[in-house]
């Protein structure tokens, strides 16, 4: 079952964001748990701007989904665009991050989204959430570059 997070559900997140970031590319900055826990509150308390799910299976949560929209810097249509999606080892392969996809989709297109943008920054299975994005009909790749300082 997918679902918005709740303020209840926010420290449980912030703990499975953390398992994320440790097997991360993200593995080696910090992690703070008190900005997280002001940011992710925000983001479920501004549904008009802020996509915040979870997924939950047998009364566990078992991932979670965030997103945010905006305006494009040079105009007034919106665009929406992921922060972070996570789903447990056990569950990935699954249809978790499907749903999660497109229930942050619904989302979208509620609030008036013109553009989506969805990535993977993490360097965890790339290829094969890449893959998945392709086949949610994501493309007309765009690309970002990164280097440590």
């Amino acid at each position: 079952m997918i679902r918005n997070m709740t303020e209840e559900d926010v420290d449980f997140c912030i703990e499975l964001g953390k398992a994320m970031h440790e097997e991360s590319y993200f593995r080696h900055f910090d992690y703070n748990f008190d900005k997280l826990k002001v940011f992710v509150t925000n983001l479920v308390n501004t549904p008009e701007q802020s996509c915040a799910l979870v997924a939950v299976k047998e009364g566990q949560i078992i991932g979670f989904f965030l997103g945010i929209s905006n305006q494009h810097w040079f105009g007034t249509d919106k665009m929406s665009c992921d922060l972070a999606c996570y789903i447990i080892p056990s569950e990935r392969g699954s249809m978790t991050a499907t749903k999660l996809i497109k229930q942050y989709e619904r989302w979208a297109k509620e609030i008036g989204v013109k553009e989506m943008l969805i990535g993977v920054s993490t360097g965890v299975n790339s290829e094969r959430t890449a893959s998945l994005f392709e086949r949610l009909g994501y493309g007309d790749k765009a690309f970002s570059l990164r280097k440590r300082i």
